[in-house]
């Protein structure tokens, strides 16, 4: 048992500690076993889009894009009734491929100032496959954010 999963031993609940051991699983290429415990943080998190746009961007990764398209369609869905960051439908269309659909959400955030594109763009492993396209530099020029 790593340290990570020691920890998630002992705050059972917590969607963060799931979260984040999902993150090093994915981190170091064990995109499968990430799956498990982002489902747990998505249901531990009653729905909080950060562990749903993770666990969307891992069925991508693996294969599984009908499942990340499911969920992108239902946080499509809910961004008509309820505040849906759309940093978080972004990482969702990273994760399938569709760049130009992800810098619209990526633009979209950054004109609603989100704290989520602020808080997550720099490092942000859901992105690295947009890091060499030049939108990706000049939003961050925008930002003020060194590139």
């Amino acid at each position: 048992m790593n340290i990570g999963q020691k920890g998630v031993a002992f705050s059972l609940g917590d969607w963060l500690s799931h979260y984040y051991l999902g993150s090093g699983f994915f981190g170091l290429g064990q995109k499968r076993e990430a799956i498990p415990e982002f489902k747990k943080a998505v249901e531990f998190s009653e729905g909080d889009t950060d562990p749903v746009a993770a666990l969307a961007f891992a069925y991508a990764a693996v294969g599984n894009s009908s499942e990340a398209q499911k969920i992108l369609g239902e946080l499509q869905r809910q961004s008509k009734t309820r505040y849906v960051s759309p940093y978080m439908i972004g990482v969702i269309c990273a994760g399938l491929g569709h760049k130009d659909r992800t810098f619209e959400f990526l633009e979209k955030s950054y004109d609603e100032k989100s704290t989520d594109l602020a808080y997550f763009i720099k490092d942000d492993w859901c992105l690295d496959g947009l890091r060499s396209d030049p939108r990706f530099a000049e939003l961050l020029r925008r930002m003020a954010l060194p590139h």
